[in-house]
């Protein structure tokens, strides 16, 4: 049904248009929270001993772009059956070209913590293991690549843009994380975790280089030396298999054991440091690894010079064609310009490094202030974030915190995040990045009724994170050994 397919579309847009810019929610960072030992290795928890939930301990999902906003795509407020901004003949399509930058980056991160565990040894070392299934995409396009594709060849004639800034990327692995912290002084505290990883699905494309050359109205030249390379059809394959027949045992068997055939190591480390009572620092370097793919290989070499077709977002504005015209044209010729290679070669992928870096000040006993500082590699090009916080602690039951983020040349994104503790038990949700403008978009039903949905003005970024902990025991020497929060 029309309505239906509107409805996944706008999903998929609010899906793809957004990004993440964190492995985990930085808001948990400064929370009494066992896991913000995955920002920061040397953060040490409240409690001796933590036990995550398999599967619920930890479910985070990151969305995040820097310039595209959904108000560029969807009409607010319009009851019509069409709300695609770019479906209106008065569309501005300079409202999109305007906010592009040199890079543009488009993204989104899913982590799923099987098992979490902590516990101390002596008086102050601390271990911590960790099992998470993470999904990682990237992409980045370079502005001249998307302004042709935005307003079409004219402004481009006879011109050759440069792509090989265009890259994308997805991957599938669980890693396996083993690691300590511990005090080496009485003020300085330093933290450490080995990753062994497992990759299970990827596909990358190796742009080596690649250019287009605008010959006239209707059409461009690309030469490129480029591959696309793809590992675990397989295992994609068995998994639909087992949804197919609805066999679930199966299904989680395929799902669980995966093998090492596609290996993979990290590293993080981090350390805080206190200055006294009531002012520490922190900092921490994560995801510094990679995967070697090699099981289950396929790849596709880019043809050293194919054309493609004047099409553009501008004809679809113009109503010249329609959108499927323009979606069918250009997947029938990417598709029919690349050509299967009979012998694919092993392929290595890295993951997104993150550098943080904190402070943070303790004022009484229930309140603290931090400042938390993001630079997030993607593709060579480092994306920047500065969160600030405060954080209430109310004995042992309650932790929170209040953030403002700026990100991704946005000045408006708030945060929040509740701890509750019950005996042993301890539920957490985060959010940060929450867009502070929201619209109603209606999308027309088969009963002339509309579907009334909320959505945010300019959402280039959210993170959502929660989870289930049992924990117990309490750390000796706290305010030494626990300085990014306040402790019980």
């Amino acid at each position: 049904m029309i309505w239906k397919t509107k409805f996944i579309l706008i999903l998929f847009f609010t899906i793809i248009i957004v990004n993440a810019s964190a492995q985990n929610s930085q808001v948990m960072y400064f929370m009494n929270l066992p896991q913000n030992h995955i920002l920061n290795p040397a953060i040490r928890p409240v409690n001796s001993f933590y036990l995550g939930l398999p599967v619920l301990s930890g479910v985070y999902a990151g969305i995040n772009n820097d310039f595209l906003e959904l108000k560029d795509i969807f009409i607010p407020g319009l009851k019509s059956g069409s709300n695609l901004t770019f479906q209106q003949s008065n569309f501005d399509l300079n409202k999109i070209v305007d906010n592009l930058k040199d890079h543009n980056n488009i993204s989104a991160n899913i982590n799923l913590q099987l098992l979490g565990l902590g516990f101390t040894v002596g008086k102050d070392l601390y271990f911590f293991v960790d099992i998470i299934d993470r999904i990682e995409t990237e992409s980045e396009f370079p502005k001249s690549f998307l302004k042709l594709f935005i307003n079409g060849n004219d402004q481009f004639l006879n011109q050759t843009i440069d792509l090989s800034g265009l890259n994308l990327k997805a991957q599938y692995f669980r890693e396996f994380g083993f690691g300590f912290s511990k005090n080496i002084t009485e003020k300085l505290r330093i933290g450490a975790k080995a990753k062994l990883l497992a990759g299970i699905v990827s596909g990358t494309l190796d742009n080596r280089t690649m250019s287009l050359e605008v010959n006239d109205a209707f059409s461009r030249t690309v030469k490129a030396d480029a591959s696309f390379d793809i590992s675990g059809n397989t295992w994609i394959t068995e998994m639909n298999n087992d949804l197919n027949k609805n066999n679930p045992s199966s299904l989680i068997k395929d799902y669980a054991l995966n093998s090492f055939s596609n290996p993979g190591l990290g590293i993080d480390f981090g350390a805080v440091y206190n200055l006294n009572k009531m002012i520490s620092l922190s900092a921490s370097v994560t995801d510094l690894g990679f995967i070697n793919w090699k099981d289950d290989l396929k790849s596709y070499k880019a043809k050293n010079s194919f054309v493609l077709s004047g099409l553009s977002l501008k004809d679809v504005v113009d109503q010249n064609i329609s959108k499927n015209d323009l979606v069918n044209e250009l997947t029938d010729t990417i598709s029919n310009s690349f050509i299967e290679n009979s012998k694919p070669s092993s392929y290595r992928t890295y993951l997104p490094a993150d550098v943080l870096l904190g402070a943070n000040l303790n004022l009484f006993q229930i309140l603290s202030f931090g400042v938390l500082s993001s630079s997030k590699i993607y593709f060579g090009q480092i994306k920047e974030s500065l969160t600030l916080s405060a954080n209430a602690y109310i004995g042992k039951v309650l932790s929170g915190s209040l953030s403002y983020t700026a990100a991704n040349y946005t000045y408006n994104n708030f945060g929040i995040g509740l701890a509750c503790k019950t005996g042993p038990v301890q539920i957490y949700l985060t959010a940060d990045k929450i867009p502070s403008k929201w619209s109603k978009i209606y999308i027309e039903k088969p009963d002339q009724k509309f579907l009334t949905l909320s959505l945010p003005d300019r959402w280039y970024a959210l993170n959502l994170q929660f989870g289930v902990n049992i924990s117990f025991g309490k750390m000796g020497n706290k305010k030494i050994d626990k300085p990014m929060i306040l402790l019980e």
